[in-house]
C-alpha cells in the first residue's frame, strides 16, 4: 500500500446509512476534503470529493443509448398507430352506409364507438400475440448480438411484466388510434350516405385526414432515418479511427502475481526471464510486457516539470504506462525521437523515461524534448522519485477508446517502476493458438502455480471496444428501415385505396383521351407531393433532434449533408416504388366498361 499523499489510484465504496441521501453525504465530505486541504495545502489544496451511486457508475454510460433505443421503439411504435388509424378511416368510409343504417336504426354513437373499439381491440390481440412470439424468438439473437460488457443482458427474458406492459401499451393504443375513426364513423348521416355513390369516395375530408397520417408517418421515418444515418456515419468513422499500433497478429495474455510470493524485485525477475524464454521461440517475432491500451487499464499520475517548484496539487497529471524493452517495437507504436528502452535500463541505470507526441507537444512546445527531464510521483514514500530524462518520443496511442483525442502519455521501464499485473504481448505470424502455447509453456516453466487468463487478439479487444456503439447503430438501423417499410405501406395504402375510389374519373379522362402514362403520372404526382410534405417536415425535426447524437457522432455533424441527401434519395426511391405499383392498375382500366358501370 502506498503512502504517498499524490497517489489517488484507488475508487472507495460505502453504503449510506438509512435516510441519508446523496446529497447530504456528499457535503459531508466536502467539508472533510476542505479540512484535509488546510492540513496538508502541498497534495489536498483544490482537491475534492465526487461521490455518484453505485448504479450510476454501472449504468451511466449505457442510460443514453436505452434512452434513444426506447425513443426509437416509441418512434416506431407511433407510426405503426397512425398506420393502423388510416386503415380504420379507409375501412370506416367503405362501411358507412352500413353504419349509417345502424344510426337510423337507432343504434347510439356510443353503440357504434364501443363496436368499432370491439373489432380494434380483436385485431390487437391477435397482433400482439403474433409480436410476443416473434419477439420470443428475436431476444435471443439480440442478446447474442449485444456487447457482453452490458450487465443485466443474461437476464433478458419475455416474462410476465413484459407481457403485461405489451398488452397495456397494445390496448391504450386501440384506444388512442382506433378513437378518431370510430367517432368519425359515428356522426355518419344517412340521407348524406345514400346521396354518396360508391365511386364518389369519401369525400376530401377525409382524403385529406389520411393524407395528414401518412405525412406524419413520412416525418418520423425521415428523423429515424436521419438519425441511424448520422449513427452509421460516426460509427463508420469510429472504427476508421487510427489507434497508433498494429494489432494484427497481436495477441494479449493477463497474468496475476501474488504480491506475497512476488515483491518487487522478483516480478520484475520473472518477467524478465518469461520474456526472455519468448524471444528464444520461433513461433514469436517480438514479446513485451506492458499494461493494455483499450483494456480498461490507465493511470494519471501527476509529474513535475523543471523550473520552479510546484505543489502537489497543481502539479499537471498524464496517462502512465510502464513497459517492457521491445513494447514499442510489439505494438509497432512508430519511435519519432530518439530511441525505446534497453535491457540496461535497469534498477541501478540512471531513470528514463519515454513520452508521447502529445505530451511533448504540450510540455515542451517548440523544444527539442529529448534530453528534458520531468519527475514523476512513482515512490512508495513520500520522498521524492529522482529526476527522469526524456529518451525517446513515440507516436501518439488511443489508450482508452477508440474516438478519444489522443492524451499525453509517458513511459517507464517496468524495472524502473512500480510494476503491478502486467500483461504480455505476443506477436506472431504463425498460428496464434502455437503462440499461446508458448506463453503457456515460459509460464508454467518458472512457476507451476501461475495460469493466463483472458487470452485472445488484439483485434478482439478493439471490437469489444466498438461493441456498445455497433449494437446501439445496428438496432437503430433495423428501426428506421421498419419506420419507412411501415411509412411506404402507409403510402401504398393511401393511394390503391385513392386508385379505386377515382377508378370512374380515371375511366373518364382515359375516355376522354388522355394517355395510361398521363393518369399514371398523375397519381405518382400526388403521392409524391405527400411523401414531400413528410419529408420537409421530417428534415425540419431531424435538423432540431440531431443535435442531441453529437456525443454519439465521432465528429461527424449533426447536419452532415450526405446523410440528409441518403434520406432524401432513399425516400425518393420508396415513395416512387410505394405508388407506381397502384398507379399502373390505371393502365388496365377500361374506359367501355367504367363508363357502362355508372
Amino acid at each position: 500500500m502506498t503512502t504517498q499523499r499524490g497517489a489517488r489510484m484507488l475508487r472507495v465504496v460505502g453504503r449510506l446509512r438509512p435516510g441519508v441521501s446523496l446529497a447530504a453525504a456528499q457535503r459531508e465530505f466536502d467539508t472533510i476534503a476542505s479540512t484535509l486541504a488546510q492540513e496538508h495545502p502541498d497534495t489536498n489544496a483544490k482537491r475534492g470529493v465526487g461521490m455518484t451511486s453505485v448504479l450510476d457508475a454501472l449504468v451511466g454510460r449505457t442510460r443514453r443509448p436505452l434512452v434513444l433505443l426506447l425513443t426509437a421503439v416509441g418512434c416506431l411504435l407511433l407510426i405503426a398507430c397512425l398506420n393502423i388509424a388510416n386503415l380504420l378511416l379507409a375501412r370506416e368510409a367503405a362501411r358507412r352506409r352500413e353504419i349509417s343504417l345502424r344510426v337510423a336504426l337507432g343504434a347510439s354513437r356510443l353503440r357504434i364507438v364501443r363496436q368499432l373499439l370491439t373489432e380494434s381491440l380483436i385485431l390487437a390481440a391477435a397482433g400482439t400475440a403474433a409480436g410476443l412470439v416473434l419477439a420470443n424468438w428475436t431476444v435471443p439473437v439480440l442478446v447474442r448480438l449485444a456487447p457482453v460488457n452490458v450487465r443485466g443482458l443474461d437476464e433478458v427474458a419475455i416474462d410476465g411484466v413484459v407481457v403485461a406492459f405489451t398488452t397495456l401499451l397494445a390496448a391504450a393504443s386501440v384506444v388512442l388510434f382506433g378513437l378518431v375513426p370510430g367517432l368519425q364513423a359515428s356522426r355518419a348521416d344517412l340521407s348524406t350516405a345514400l346521396q354518396d355513390s360508391a365511386r364518389s369516395g369519401s369525400g376530401l375530408r377525409h382524403r385529406r385526414l389520411r393524407a395528414g397520417l401518412v405525412i406524419a408517418e413520412m416525418a418520423i421515418g425521415v428523423v429515424l432515418l436521419v438519425g441511424a444515418g448520422l449513427l452509421l456515419r460516426g460509427f463508420d468513422r469510429l472504427v476508421g479511427n487510427d489507434p497508433g499500433f498494429d494489432p494484427d497478429g497481436l495477441i494479449a495474455a493477463q497474468l496475476h502475481l501474488p504480491d506475497g510470493a512476488y515483491p518487487y524485485l522478483a516480478q520484475v525477475a520473472f518477467y524478465e526471464r518469461v520474456l526472455a524464454a519468448l524471444r528464444e521461440s520461433a513461433r514469436v517475432e517480438v514479446a513485451a510486457a506492458a499494461p493494455l491500451p483499450l483494456s480498461g487499464t490507465r493511470y494519471y499520475i501527476s509529474f513535475a516539470l523543471p523550473g520552479a517548484p510546484v505543489p502537489r496539487s497543481e502539479r499537471p497529471s498524464a496517462l502512465f504506462m510502464m513497459t517492457s524493452p521491445g513494447y514499442f517495437r510489439a505494438m509497432r507504436i512508430l519511435l519519432l525521437r530518439g530511441r525505446e528502452f534497453l535491457p540496461s535500463d535497469s534498477e541501478a541505470a540512471p531513470r528514463v523515461v519515454v513520452v508521447s507526441d502529445a505530451f511533448a507537444r504540450r510540455y515542451f512546445p517548440g523544444q527539442n524534448p529529448i534530453g528534458q527531464r520531468i519527475n514523476p510521483g512513482l515512490m512508495t514514500t513520500e520522498s521524492e522519485e529522482p529526476w527522469r530524462e526524456i529518451v525517446g518520443v513515440a507516436a501518439d496511442v488511443k489508450n482508452e477508446m477508440l474516438n478519444e483525442r489522443s492524451q499525453p502519455a509517458y513511459y517507464v521501464p517496468y524495472a524502473q517502476g512500480l510494476i503491478s499485473n502486467l500483461q504480455f504481448l505476443i506477436r506472431s505470424s504463425a498460428d496464434p493458438a502455437a503462440a499461446i502455447a508458448s506463453v503457456k509453456a515460459a509460464v508454467q516453466r518458472e512457476d507451476t502455480a501461475l495460469t493466463l487468463y483472458d487470452v485472445r487478439s488484439f483485434d478482439e479487444f478493439i471490437a469489444e471496444s466498438v461493441a456498445a456503439p455497433r449494437f446501439q447503430t445496428v438496432l437503430l438501423g433495423v428501426f428506421a428501415a421498419l419506420a419507412v417499410l411501415l411509412a411506404a405501406v402507409g403510402l401504398y395504402g393511401l393511394t390503391s385505396y385513392g386508385v379505386a375510389q377515382r377508378t370512374r374519373e380515371f375511366g373518364v379522362r382515359l375516355a376522354l383521351g388522355a394517355r395510361p402514362a398521363e393518369v399514371v403520372g398523375l397519381v405518382v404526382r400526388e403521392s409524391v407531393v405527400v411523401a414531400g410534405i413528410g419529408l420537409l417536415l421530417g428534415v425540419a425535426g431531424a435538423a432540431v433532434t440531431a443535435g442531441l447524437l453529437t456525443s454519439e457522432l465521432n465528429g461527424v455533424g449533426p447536419m452532415d449533408p450526405l446523410t440528409f441527401a441518403a434520406v432524401g434519395l432513399t425516400l425518393f426511391l420508396v415513395t416512387l416504388i410505394a405508388s407506381c405499383v397502384p398507379a399502373l392498375r390505371t393502365v388496365r382500366i377500361d374506359p367501355v366498361t367504367t363508363l357502362r358501370s355508372d
